[in-house]
């Protein structure tokens, strides 16, 4: 480390890049560098995510703990939940109304944002100010991530709190129209349950199941 200049080496995303949902699942991809920090056995991380891309806005329920991710998007989608296995390479969306989902490999994940959580994603941060955040003291960064399979690099603002190191307050990503905020931020324990297919789902005709 050198000055200000801070460089990290974290955890991953990215999701499905069809035309109507992209945006949406940049919402998962922004997140996941900060698992990481929550290494303890039941400490996770959770928050309310607003995300907002290229003037279409979404809102979702995040917990984090270690190499998983769990999603719960706000508002009338009927695939609304879905639960990451990063080191399993396990994606479940689930369709709580119906008890239903559907397996897709990480690798479906899109790239407009970087995969945060992925154990090779790389980045380097230089702190520029102490600001507030929703009436939270944060230290913004200016920061530039890479990851495996992406040439280009990302280029944005990252605020962090500065009572907890390491975990996200909000996100921008000029170039590509990306702000994601995070609110009412709880470091906590988290049951291993919140990470797992529940009981009496079934999958939906046609697709294959999950392979360990």
């Amino acid at each position: 480390m050198q000055g200000n200049l801070i460089y990290e080496k974290r955890g991953e995303y990215g999701l499905f890049a069809s035309s109507k949902n992209w945006w949406w699942m940049l919402v998962v991809a922004i997140l996941h560098t900060f698992a990481a920090e929550a290494v303890a056995t039941d400490v996770g991380f959770q928050a309310k995510m607003k995300t907002s891309v290229a003037g279409h806005s979404s809102q979702a329920k995040i917990m984090t703990k270690g190499a998983k991710f769990r999603m719960t998007v706000i508002g009338g989608r009927t695939f609304s939940t879905m639960i990451a296995h990063y080191d399993e390479k396990i994606l479940w969306l689930m369709a709580p109304a119906v008890k239903q989902y559907t397996v897709q490999p990480l690798s479906a994940m899109g790239r407009k944002v970087p995969h945060f959580f992925h154990p090779d994603v790389n980045i380097t941060k230089k702190k520029i100010a102490e600001e507030t955040v929703d009436g939270i003291k944060a230290i913004k960064y200016e920061a530039q991530i890479t990851m495996p399979g992406v040439k280009r690099p990302y280029d944005g603002h990252l605020w962090e709190a500065l009572n907890l190191p390491g975990y996200p307050l909000k996100w921008v990503d000029p170039e590509y129209q990306v702000t994601v905020e995070w609110k009412d931020v709880e470091v906590a324990p988290l049951e291993n349950s919140l990470f797992e297919l529940p009981a009496g789902y079934a999958l939906i005709p046609g697709r294959r199941e999950a392979k360990k």
